[in-house]
């Protein structure tokens, strides 16, 4: 097989562009007071054999590096405050 990486990756783009397109329009095809003949579901041909990818596009759990600490705020004198963390 005389493919590139290059050309590999050409060609799984456009697939996964369209499974993000049927997946968008299926999600904001069932919002509520829609009635049953205005759901929309996918009729593409690869839908269901790429949903194993829903979740490709979902953010990772991060780190919450500001709200864990606990700060005491010691007033010094007019205008200065000292920061503790406890």
């Amino acid at each position: 097989m005389e493919t590139t990486a290059e050309q590999c990756k050409k060609k799984i783009i456009s697939p996964l562009a369209s499974f993000r397109r049927e997946k968008n329009k299926t999600k904001h095809g069932t919002s509520t007071g829609k009635g049953r003949d205005e759901v929309y579901c996918s009729r593409w041909f690869a839908y269901e054999a790429f949903r194993f990818l829903e979740d490709r596009d979902l953010p990772r759990k991060r780190l919450a590096t500001v709200s864990n600490y606990c700060y005491k705020f010691k007033h010094i004198g007019p205008a200065i405050l000292e920061l503790h963390y406890l």
